[in-house]
């Protein structure tokens, strides 16, 4: 699936806000011909308000608009699916958040769903590199093991993962 974003930090709004755009194409191939063909453009311009407090507020930060191009859906009578997408949620520390994400569609030519509501706890991590210097370096100083953090603007490798994990799913009729 091919996605493609950037993202532009909003200082001037509050120190945690941004805007993060993307999108992505689900297209199928090499499946069964006899199933449904897919050709969807789904796209998230997801913007990201910093409150007071830890909290944060955000529109749209799922890729739930969407556009089919594909064969036609059950129930679909034109391309576009539009909701109102929002998630409210509390930075709890620096590594974890919690947030609820509430969408609604506003057109729904193309049906994905009736009503969305998720709770995420979102753990992110660095994963530290522990690198082990020779005793010896070639000019004969003494060197000690080293820990250090390290910024991909260095170019040194940084192993980000973040967890997300729906811990609740409520309400949501698939259309």
């Amino acid at each position: 699936m091919p996605i493609a974003g950037f993202r532009y930090a909003l200082s001037e709004i509050s120190s945690g806000s941004f805007l993060e755009p993307f999108s992505r194409y689900a297209v199928s191939f090499a499946g069964d011909p006899s199933k449904r063909n897919i050709s969807n453009l789904q796209l998230a311009p997801y913007l990201n308000l910093g409150l007071p407090d830890h909290w944060f507020v955000a529109f749209y930060p799922s890729p739930d608009i969407r556009v089919n191009f594909g064969d036609p859906v059950t129930g679909q009578t034109g391309r576009l699916f539009l909701p109102f997408d929002a998630r409210i949620g509390r930075n709890l520390t620096d590594h974890i958040a919690l947030s609820l994400e509430v969408g609604v569609p506003i057109i729904k030519d193309y049906p994905v769903y009736n009503v969305k509501a998720e709770v995420r706890l979102n753990v992110s991590y660095l994963l530290r590199r522990y690198t082990r210097l020779p005793a010896k370096s070639p000019n004969g100083m003494v060197r000690r093991a080293a820990t250090r953090r390290s910024a991909l603007a260095k170019g040194v490798e940084r192993q980000r993962e973040d967890l997300s994990h729906r811990v609740n799913r409520w309400w949501r009729n698939d259309a």
